[in-house]
């Protein structure tokens, strides 16, 4: 639907399946590659990133837990170093924002949502490519579960479309 620069996404259930399948996939191959790797410098880089996500949660800015935690899932694609992995994942970029900030407000608070981000950062240093993946993947599925859920109880939702 567009309204003169105004434009309004309309997804489905299954649209959301999709796009956090695809995150499903992309994050948890990039948490097995630097499991693997183990580079000091990347493992740095992440802890700063969930750094900044665990402070936003502690203020409890809603805003800046949506912002800091999508920077926290680019920057494990970003340093893989696979730049097509982390192109698919920019490419998205758009659509996740938007189901993060809705997803934040599922939670039940911000500091639930940065505590389930410091098991995977820890599966990644213990350099534990297969736990790593796992935690993300469960991650990924339980964001996924929260929107579904809301999407289901929206009305129309079960007419296809759902807004977002």
């Amino acid at each position: 639907v567009c309204s003169s620069d105004l434009y309004v996404v309309r997804l489905s259930r299954d649209d959301v399946r999709e796009i956090y399948d695809l995150r499903a996939a992309i994050e948890s191959r990039a948490a097995k590659l630097l499991a693997r790797a183990g580079r000091p410098a990347d493992l740095d880089e992440l802890r700063r990133a969930l750094n900044e996500l665990e402070e936003a949660a502690d203020r409890r800015d809603v805003t800046a837990v949506s912002r800091t935690d999508l920077a926290f899932h680019e920057t494990l694609c970003r340093l893989t170093g696979n730049s097509r992995m982390h192109a698919v994942f920019m490419r998205h970029v758009p659509v996740v924002r938007t189901l993060i900030r809705l997803d934040e407000h599922l939670y039940s608070s911000p500091e639930e949502i940065a505590g389930e981000h410091r098991p995977m950062l820890e599966a990644i240093e213990a350099r534990d490519p297969e736990l790593a993946a796992a935690r993300f993947e469960t991650h990924v599925e339980h964001a996924f579960g929260l929107v579904a859920e809301y999407i289901d109880q929206l009305p129309g939702a079960h007419d296809g479309d759902a807004p977002t």
